[in-house]
């Protein structure tokens, strides 16, 4: 059992089920034994859409098959909250533009994907999830391509939204 407002950091060798665990507790994995509830709700018996709007996953490797800009990427998270066919609201969009400058990204809203580095294509991952604006944010080594610079800077803001209470668990090789 895990608290909102809780910094949790599962940390491990390779191989020893830390990214499974994260694929279970999202649901993209079914677990082998036990149960994973939200609010004593079990989470297979969510919607993917209310599964979206109460969890973001940043994934260890981001992929994205499209020449999308940076700001598109991050404007992704909202699709959880907008009907279908329809535009970004001005409050998307500034959460959005939060999101980047909270990371460091804003400089590159208009670049493609594909022009950027692994570390500032984490950086995009990590401004998507927070753009999702859920009360859980899973993230699957956050850091690993990160200079140190950024690594600092990403678990400081992940410590800052675990205090204004989020749930954040963290996944780190050891």
């Amino acid at each position: 059992e895990i608290s909102q407002g809780s910094f949790v950091s599962i940390i491990g060798p390779n191989g020893s089920g830390k990214s499974t665990l994260i694929h279970v507790i999202s649901r993209a994995l079914a677990p082998r034994y036990g149960q994973v509830a939200l609010d004593d709700q079990l989470i297979n018996q969510l919607s993917q859409l209310e599964l979206a709007r109460r969890m973001a996953v940043v994934h260890q490797q981001e992929s994205v098959a499209f020449d999308f800009t940076v700001r598109d990427v991050v404007l992704m998270g909202r699709l959880p909250y907008l009907k279908r066919f329809s535009k970004e609201s001005a409050a998307d969009m500034a959460m959005a533009e939060k999101a980047m400058s909270e990371v460091g990204i804003r400089h590159l809203a208009e670049r493609s994907i594909f022009q950027l580095s692994g570390g500032e294509r984490q950086r995009v991952a990590i401004a998507r999830a927070l753009t999702q604006d859920t009360p859980i944010l899973l993230l699957d080594e956050p850091t690993a391509s990160l200079d140190i610079k950024y690594q600092v800077q990403t678990l400081e803001l992940l410590q800052a939204l675990a205090a204004s209470g989020r749930l954040i668990i963290v996944v780190l090789h050891d």
